[in-house]
């Protein structure tokens, strides 16, 4: 783990009047965890103008962006499988469910969020990505902050203030501490230079929690649902995510995957060199232990080689992605 660090999270909206989205960087030292917030229009020197000013100098390890998103940055403008997922049974009920990209709103927040993910890579200091769902050779990947936050609660429905959900869900989180232990899970040993619950505008509690499935995406500790053709949404780690929601999504995949056309990357690859490297081989259903015992196939032996590579340096390039799931029992 990087001991100092920086991600990106961009909240789009489309109004040129208005500002009325936001980015957050969330950055890291040895001792302390901040970010900082800045809000824009939906014009071209704005966006550019207000990113450069917030990313600054900065190495961004990932970058989380609230809108549909896929490979090339370009119109959508279809149901996506992502969508699908998350639009059904126990997600739709409790916390609501995320637009369309086919509807007018979801094709003008696919268009900002492509130019949003445009001006990352045009004047924005981005690591490479390295895993197998990812949308683009930088660390670009797609947030929805709703979902991200109702996903970590057991009762959402509970919560009745204020009208948006994703404010309810913020302030709630923000007051009972999730927020920071989350942040604190995943970047240990440090404190808060900032408390989350002075964050009260809703735009900057978007681009808030797009930085934090940032944050996910480059300790390699999250949930994707979609495809590789119409890209994924990031959710939490599975650890964190609430009971009923984790079981709602499997049982919205286990419907999804009869048609073949969606896939959920649950629990991914929490895969570093401090956890216990068990993974699953979807192959032949057994469990391997990457760090004892003795590897009994080709599979097992090129797996166990990239494992001991990846804890002396670092490259996670030959680490299976979809074939293996971390271990949960």
């Amino acid at each position: 783990m990087n001991m100092d660090g920086s991600v990106l999270g961009i909240d789009v909206g489309w109004s040129q009047v208005k500002p009325t989205s936001a980015v957050c960087r969330l950055y890291w030292d040895q001792r302390e965890i901040g970010w900082e917030i800045g809000r824009f229009r939906a014009t071209e020197e704005d966006r550019v103008g207000v990113i450069r000013q917030v990313a600054g100098n900065a190495r961004l390890l990932a970058v989380a962006i609230d809108g549909p998103l896929r490979k090339g940055f370009d119109e959508i403008g279809r149901y996506r499988s992502a969508e699908r997922l998350l639009s059904r049974g126990q997600i739709r009920k409790r916390i609501g469910k995320p637009g369309q990209s086919s509807s007018p709103n979801g094709r003008k927040l696919n268009q900002q969020a492509n130019l949003a993910a445009r001006v990352v890579k045009d004047h924005c200091c981005v690591e490479d990505a390295c895993d197998e769902w990812s949308i683009d050779q930088s660390a670009i990947a797609e947030a929805f902050p709703t979902t991200f936050l109702g996903t970590l609660i057991d009762d959402p429905e509970s919560l009745r203030r204020p009208k948006q959900r994703s404010d309810r869900y913020f302030r709630y989180l923000a007051e009972e501490g999730t927020l920071g232990k989350i942040l604190v899970d995943l970047l240990p040993d440090r404190s808060l230079a900032q408390d989350p619950e002075a964050v009260t505008n809703h735009d900057d509690r978007a681009a808030f929690a797009c930085a934090m499935s940032a944050l996910c995406v480059a300790r390699g500790r999250f949930t994707a649902v979609g495809d590789s053709d119409d890209g994924w949404i990031i959710l939490p780690p599975s650890d964190q995510i609430a009971d009923w929601a984790g079981k709602a999504i499997h049982e919205n995949q286990c419907r999804a995957d009869e048609t073949g056309k969606v896939r959920a990357l649950l629990g991914l690859r929490e895969r570093m060199a401090d956890l216990d490297p068990w993974v699953l081989d979807q192959a032949t259903g057994r469990w391997i232990h990457l760090a004892s015992g003795r590897p009994e196939n080709e599979r097992e032996i090129a797996e166990r080689k990239a494992w001991e590579k990846f804890r002396k340096t670092g490259d996670k390039s030959e680490l299976r992605a979809l074939d293996i799931l971390p271990r949960s029992e």
